[in-house]
């Protein structure tokens, strides 16, 4: 990355390429990596706008409505030339979605260094783009970074982006550990307090809030029966109207006889008017009886709820990605709508005018303890209140702040707080902010004037005791400069900000999501068994036919690997056989070497012991990827039935290889892995009447 001659030759040091969570992970670690190393020149785009680019699909009518490539490389020149000599970066955990696998081959094409980050080693840009081959005596290459996280069967990607997340820091602090010290904007001493932050943080602090130690799971609750209001007033008043009408005795005119009232007194008409605004009304005051007895605001608005997350936009997206997916096939009645924006800088655009009775307000606060982020947090928390200002009857939105400062204000109605006891900052030292809460804006006056002229570290018998406990105590404890020292220090701050607190928040909006979702899916079972798995959706997208600004077939003709893709499938009898030992061998999806991408693009349900049947089952082919391959292809995809003896014969370079295969079941062959793809087991129809 640093070497002196590849730089002189190219325009470009590192292209960083992925889609979606992988692309927004990318892109903070680029920016927390140019803030360790400023002089290098980093380009993060979207798989689909490089793959625009490099194959000079400059139009964003055909690309898709793609940004045009001139936004995403430098201009004046073309994206192929930019590229050439520098090194690539593939952020995705399957490692064969679609725009990553092709704007990799691209990449490759035009003279770039091919990396990857994926969920294991034995993947398909590492084979195909890379050269990394995994048969016994292959050379190793040392390209692949590989998270462990392996076979993930949710949609919903949580772990597999922590996981990436955790990855890149990881690779930032060798990184910057092996960069010229002129290239660098950090000390030994900062990356190894970086590093034991981040390890910290991995180890100890998110295993604790995974586990319920915070109130993450308690405000997911709270809000989960927000969410599911609606489908218990519905069945209530449903219960309500069957039962009155069957015995034709309504509430009113029951009490009305029960007090002894004439059938022919006039007030008879009253009754039932009383009994004719309480069928219309009756979910409106269900409801409030409901908000009543659970503790909740009574004049919320009814009906489906609206949450909105606010936080950096790494953070934000893969929060709204998690949750929207968890409801993925949720019903009107227990579902949720949810976006999100970046509350220092679009979100009042974006979000001012969802705001109603009752909306769901998550807010990441940054900590502000710290000189580099108590600005963002004054921000944070002035979105905060314009949001809250926002209000009818007196009911506003209901926020919820998700942070590691254990200041709250007024306008906030939840707040989850996880301080895990970090080591103080030497802003914080320096300032004389060892104790106590003081407001965002008095804090940010006292970062303003002068810091202490004291030093933090005392006499020198107390020097390995501070510096210990202090972070930038060893190399910046000591300045004379206290103005350059903290300057300096800032680096460090934004850099856990970016790298540790902020993927703390994350894991924090992925359990307060997870448990609001099980929540409503739980409580839906009781009413018309409306429950939904939060582990897949109906869509499925996270299969290899992700969009391309360039179309399959064209991807075909350009590289052969699609056609490599076919011959690395194995026999059917192969297949059953991986699928009987998942079964009846103690372990799920037990598989080594290649038989993993068999188990990594399974994700039906029929997987579980016992409701698989093993005798006849059919695959599905998706034919768009081959439209041009000359091959015979139904509209359902190629069916045929697994066999049933474990001898069945096969072309030998067929049953040489293990296989990609994808049961088609009631989903029509969506795939839930994470960025996973699918694949046939074998081009052979079956021949029916």
């Amino acid at each position: 990355l640093f070497d002196a001659q590849r730089r002189a030759s190219s325009h470009l040091d590192l292209v960083i390429i992925g889609v979606e969570c992988s692309l927004w992970v990318a892109e903070q670690w680029a920016v927390n990596l140019r803030a360790a190393c400023p002089s290098l020149r980093i380009v993060v785009a979207s798989s689909n706008k490089a793959l625009a680019a490099l194959t000079a699909c400059h139009n964003a009518i055909t690309c898709n409505g793609a940004t045009p490539s001139e936004t995403v490389f430098p201009s004046g020149m073309k994206a192929s030339t930019a590229c050439r000599h520098a090194l690539a970066l593939a952020v995705s955990h399957s490692g064969q979605s679609f725009p990553t696998l092709h704007a990799a081959r691209a990449l490759k094409a035009a003279g770039a260094d091919v990396f990857c980050v994926a969920g294991q080693l034995d993947v398909v840009i590492a084979d195909d783009v890379i050269g990394q081959q995994f048969a016994p005596g292959s050379p190793v290459t040392d390209r692949v970074f590989a998270t462990n996280a392996g076979i993930r069967l949710a949609e919903a990607a949580s772990l597999t982006t922590a996981a990436t997340h955790h990855l890149l820091t990881e690779l930032l602090v060798r990184v910057a550990r092996q960069a010229p010290a002129r290239d660098v904007a950090l000390s030994r001493h900062d990356l190894d307090e970086l590093a034991s932050l981040s390890r910290t943080s991995v180890e100890r602090d998110l295993p604790e809030l995974c586990g319920g130690a915070h109130d993450a799971a308690v405000v997911g609750i709270a809000w989960g029966d927000h969410a599911v209001e609606p489908l218990i007033a519905f069945t209530a008043a449903l219960v309500y109207i069957l039962v009155t009408v069957t015995i034709g005795l309504p509430i009113a005119h029951a009490i009305a006889e029960a007090c002894g009232l004439s059938k022919k007194s006039p007030w008879n008409y009253v009754i039932l008017f009383a009994d004719a605004l309480l069928y219309t009304f009756f979910t409106v005051v269900f409801s409030l009886l409901l908000r009543l007895v659970q503790g909740r605001t009574l004049l919320a608005r009814f009906g489906k709820r609206t949450c909105l997350v606010l936080d950096v936009p790494m953070v934000h997206q893969c929060a709204v990605a998690f949750a929207q997916k968890l409801f993925g096939l949720s019903y009107g009645l227990n579902s949720c709508e949810f976006a999100g924006g970046n509350p220092g800088d679009h979100a009042v655009h974006k979000c001012l005018h969802r705001i109603v009775r009752g909306t769901l307000v998550a807010v990441g606060v940054p900590d502000g303890r710290l000189k580099a982020l108590v600005d963002v947090e004054c921000a944070t928390f002035l979105t905060a209140l314009q949001l809250e200002s926002l209000s009818n009857w007196g009911v506003g939105a209901e926020v919820c702040t998700v942070g590691h400062h254990s200041y709250t204000p007024d306008v906030v109605d939840r707040a989850v707080i996880f301080d895990f006891d970090r080591p103080k900052f030497l802003s914080e030292v320096r300032h004389d902010l060892l104790s106590g809460t003081v407001e965002p804006v008095a804090r940010r006056m006292l970062y303003l004037a002068e810091p202490s002229l004291k030093s933090v570290l005392g006499d020198s018998s107390e020097k390995p005791r501070v510096r210990g406990k202090v972070v930038g105590a060893v190399s910046h404890g000591s300045e004379q400069d206290l103005a350059g020292a903290l300057a300096s220090h800032a680096v460090v701050e934004a850099l856990y900000e970016g790298r540790v607190a902020s993927l703390e928040r994350l894991v924090a909006f992925y359990v307060l999501f997870h448990a609001m979702a099980e929540r409503v899916s739980r409580v839906s079972r009781f009413f018309f068994y409306l429950r939904f798995d939060t582990w897949r959706s109906q869509a499925g997208t996270r299969v290899a036919t992700t969009p391309s600004p360039t179309s399959p077939a064209a991807a075909v003709d350009v590289a052969t690997g699609l056609m490599d893709d076919i011959h690395r499938v194995e026999s059917s009898a192969a297949f059953r056989d991986s699928m009987q030992r998942s079964r009846h061998g103690g372990s799920v999806l037990d598989f080594s070497g290649r038989g993993n991408r068999t188990a990594r693009n399974v994700m039906d349900r029929s997987w579980r012991p016992g409701l698989m049947d093993t005798s006849r089952r059919s695959l599905t082919l998706d034919v768009s990827a081959y439209s041009n391959l000359g091959l015979d292809l139904s509209s359902s995809g190629y069916r045929f039935p697994l066999p049933q003896s474990t001898s069945d014969p096969s072309p030998p370079h067929l049953a040489a290889q293990p296989s990609v295969v994808h049961e088609d079941g009631s989903n029509h062959g969506s795939n839930h892995t994470q960025d996973s793809k699918e694949e046939p087991e074998e081009l052979r129809p079956v021949h029916t009447a």
